[in-house]
């Protein structure tokens, strides 16, 4: 068998041993987990241990090592059916009201380079339903009180049972805020509403240091108010943590000291069924402070980053530190890990039944339709970038909080572009490996190796090359479709930002707030509503008469992730076919 001892990745080289795990997993390749090394040198915990049996996985797996600089290693241990068994998970990603589209971006962008294929973006619609086909719902960061009220309680509730049966919870920052339950009642706004989807979704006793009843005698600038809450963000950059354990399933192999991107809540745990994984160590050169950083030294010294507990058959694991920034990956095992162990010995997946197989006209009419859209959404994106930013000091004087989810959009219209730039690039290495596997298929079928070659390799390939075949035909269809609706959606926007800043300079009403929360929904996804908390006002604003909308984002990102995916495997396929 091979083995991957994670203890000695570095950096980057986390995501390329992740990806190759998982690239193998979605193969239907064995892949075992080492949890405890049961007292032999063979193995160590952490390590992945890899069946290969199959002839061309050593040769594939050596290469991947080479290209992204870590160690294939041989292991002579037994036992290798002894350790708990892995399989690619199916991960939901909340990405409803309140998601910051950068930090979605962040989060889908490391996962991307982790080879986590298998994702599911839900928003508040579509959360219950989806959750019975997860292993995890990941909640990424932005503003928690949107996001809670986003949810819902009839979501709320879908999500504690999700736990109890098995499914784990993994809030980041924002996300963080969301599995806690504060035992004083001091968390987010004094409102009905919130208070009880955040009662149902909270599940770790504790208290969130940063909410304040009053202004702290200090200069601060990263704050946000709620009635008579003060919800304080005294770290604002990358800063040391420490890892308390190197035992948990969630911190295998993780080192002693790592580096991480801190926004969220500083825990004071009060929880006995819960555990502390990771907590604050210290600054570094680069660090931010949101407050004077003598006070921040008083009232922020020490406090919990990473908590998880179990609930039920599940798990809640809350991290306050961005364990999915894309510039620091120290953070990445951490989320593969968490990933990882809602399938420790779970049962395989059951994939959908393979659909009718498009004609070979069909097949070509949907890619083209892919690539031209890819480029039309692009060139569109771009102009409505430009209406954004000259909208942006307009809204900024009327609303900051809505101002600043306009520069959050900003920031994200930067790097759709080039999204729909790599869904084109792999559409055309998908073309490229179609006629490459057409001839592997005839030579597996009519050639004189079919009489030589052993049966088992021979159905295992014909296998998989049957279930790439019917994925791509199915992404085909799919995106095909989706695309000139996306360009549809931007083209739309186009012309409404636009319409709303001649009328805003003019001097015309417009009720800029409700335009502006509608523009920023429809692009983003979700429910239309508006909470005016930060603005110095009371309530939530519904917006009637809008329908919630898929959005531009999650859909795009789902092609993107899905026509990678089947670049990688076709690569994949052919490469062992012929090792």
């Amino acid at each position: 068998m091979l083995k991957i001892r994670t203890t000695q990745l570095k950096g980057k080289e986390v995501g390329g041993a992740i990806r190759l795990i998982n690239d193998l997993l979605l193969m239907g390749i064995d892949v075992r987990r080492v949890v405890t090394s049961r007292g032999t040198r063979a193995v160590s915990a952490g390590d992945f241990l890899i069946d290969e049996k199959i002839p061309g996985i050593r040769g594939y797996a050596k290469k991947v090592a080479a290209e992204s600089g870590f160690k294939i290693l041989s292991s002579t241990t037994t036992g290798f059916d002894s350790y708990p068994r892995i399989r690619a998970p199916i991960v939901g990603i909340y990405c409803g009201a309140g998601v910051s589209p950068s930090c979605l971006l962040g989060l889908v962008d490391v996962l991307n380079e982790m080879g986590f294929a298998m994702l599911s973006f839900v928003n508040s619609e579509t959360l219950s339903e989806s959750l019975e086909n997860l292993d995890a719902i990941i909640f990424p960061g932005g503003d928690s009180t949107e996001i809670v009220l986003s949810v819902g309680m009839e979501n709320a509730r879908a999500i504690r049972i999700f736990v109890e049966k098995g499914g784990s919870f993994i809030g980041i920052c924002a996300g963080a805020f969301m599995g806690m339950n504060s035992k004083s009642g001091r968390l987010g706004p004094d409102d009905e509403e919130y208070r009880k989807i955040q009662g149902e979704i909270g599940a770790i006793e504790g208290e969130v240091l940063n909410d304040l009843a009053q202004v702290p005698p200090a200069p601060m600038w990263s704050f946000k108010k709620f009635d008579d809450i003060y919800r304080v963000y005294p770290y604002e950059g990358p800063f040391r943590f420490k890892v308390r354990t190197s035992k948990h399933p969630i911190s295998l192999a993780v080192p002693k000291k790592i580096t991480l991107w801190m926004e969220g809540p500083a825990i004071s745990l009060m929880d006995a069924e819960a555990k502390s994984v990771v907590e604050f160590d210290s600054a570094i050169d680069t660090s931010v402070y949101g407050i004077k950083k003598e006070m921040v030294k008083r009232m922020f010294s020490s406090f919990s980053a990473l908590v998880t507990k179990k609930v039920g058959k599940g798990n809640y694991i809350v991290s306050s530190a961005h364990i999915d920034s894309p510039r620091y990956p120290e953070g990445w095992l951490i989320l593969a890990n968490s990933l990882f162990h809602a399938t420790f010995d779970s049962a395989l997946v059951s994939l959908p039944p393979p659909s009718a197989p498009l004609s070979p006209r069909q097949s070509a009419l949907f890619a083209a339709s892919i690539m031209d859209q890819s480029e039309e959404l692009s060139r569109s994106l771009q102009r409505l970038r430009r209406s954004i930013l000259a909208l942006l000091p307009l809204v900024t004087s009327a609303s900051l909080r809505l101002g600043q989810d306009m520069s959050d959009v900003l920031s994200s219209l930067l790097q759709l572009p080039k999204i729909c730039d790599r869904i084109s690039e792999n559409m055309v290495s998908i073309l490229d490996e179609e006629v490459k596997l057409e001839r592997l298929k005839y030579s597996l079928t009519m050639g004189p190796i079919s009489s030589s070659r052993d049966a088992h390799e021979l159905d295992y390939l014909t296998t998989v090359i049957s279930r790439i075949t019917s994925e791509k035909d199915r992404m085909l269809a799919t995106a095909g479709r989706a695309m000139p609706a996306l360009t549809m959606i931007s083209l739309k926007l186009e012309k409404d930002s636009a319409e709303l800043f001649t009328k805003t300079t003019k001097g015309e009403p417009t009720g800029l707030f409700e335009q502006t929360a509608v523009l920023i929904r429809e692009f983003v996804g979700d429910k239309c509503f508006y909470v005016p908390w930060y603005d110095g006002k009371r309530g939530i604003i519904e917006l009637e008469g809008r329908n919630k909308s898929e959005g531009i984002i999650p859909p795009l990102l789902g092609i993107c992730m899905k026509t990678e995916h089947i670049r990688r495997i076709l690569k994949l396929t052919r490469y062992i076919a012929v090792c």
